[in-house]
């Protein structure tokens, strides 16, 4: 929970919840006050799906932090700065089912403008990109971290269509939303 340091709260904040009793306990911050991540809403975050201690954080900038709240030790996952240069942040972040596969919106820190979308494969240490190519809403990689879905209104008629890529063949379809 993002308890807004601005008005006295901690920080990113952890909560146990005991499913037997129904106890909920304040376990603390999960960030030193002299963490980039300290004032941040914690919007966006998310937790591994196998590895229950880990969150995946992002602070608007070009990495995405695989951070333990138990031993409140992170790492870095993948870093766009070598891929794409700088002025560049991560948004809207998602991973595969077995945390092996990750994907984010790509935006430019002076204009805000979203980019398009990255993916990033820890196995094969290889990020890809995949600039938009109409008007841009979000990207996400599915459990298996084979399909990236990108939601854009591509053809410009009639709302969002679907980019589906198949991240192994690099094979790309168009799913048009059909004439009214």
């Amino acid at each position: 929970v993002g308890l807004n340091r601005s008005r006295g709260g901690s920080g990113p904040t952890l909560f146990t919840y005991n499913k037997t009793t129904g106890e909920t306990r304040n376990a603390g911050p999960l960030f030193d006050g002299n963490s980039s991540f300290a004032y941040s809403t914690a919007e966006q975050w998310y937790f591994s799906k196998t590895r229950p201690s880990i969150l995946y954080v992002g602070n608007t900038g070009p990495q995405l932090v695989r951070y333990d709240v138990l031993s409140k030790t992170s790492e870095t996952v993948f870093d766009v700065t070598s891929l794409l240069g700088g002025g560049k942040y991560l948004w809207q972040m998602h991973s595969s089912g077995d945390d092996r596969v990750h994907s984010a919106t790509l935006r430019q820190n002076s204009t805000y403008e979203m980019l398009g979308c990255v993916v990033y494969s820890e196995s094969t240490q290889r990020a890809s990109w995949f600039p938009k190519k109409g008007d841009f809403d979000e990207c996400q990689v599915d459990r298996s971290g084979r399909w990236l879905v990108i939601k854009e209104n591509v053809d410009g008629v009639n709302g969002e269509d679907n980019r589906v890529i198949d991240l192994q063949t690099g094979t790309e379809q168009l799913l048009t939303v059909p004439k009214r």
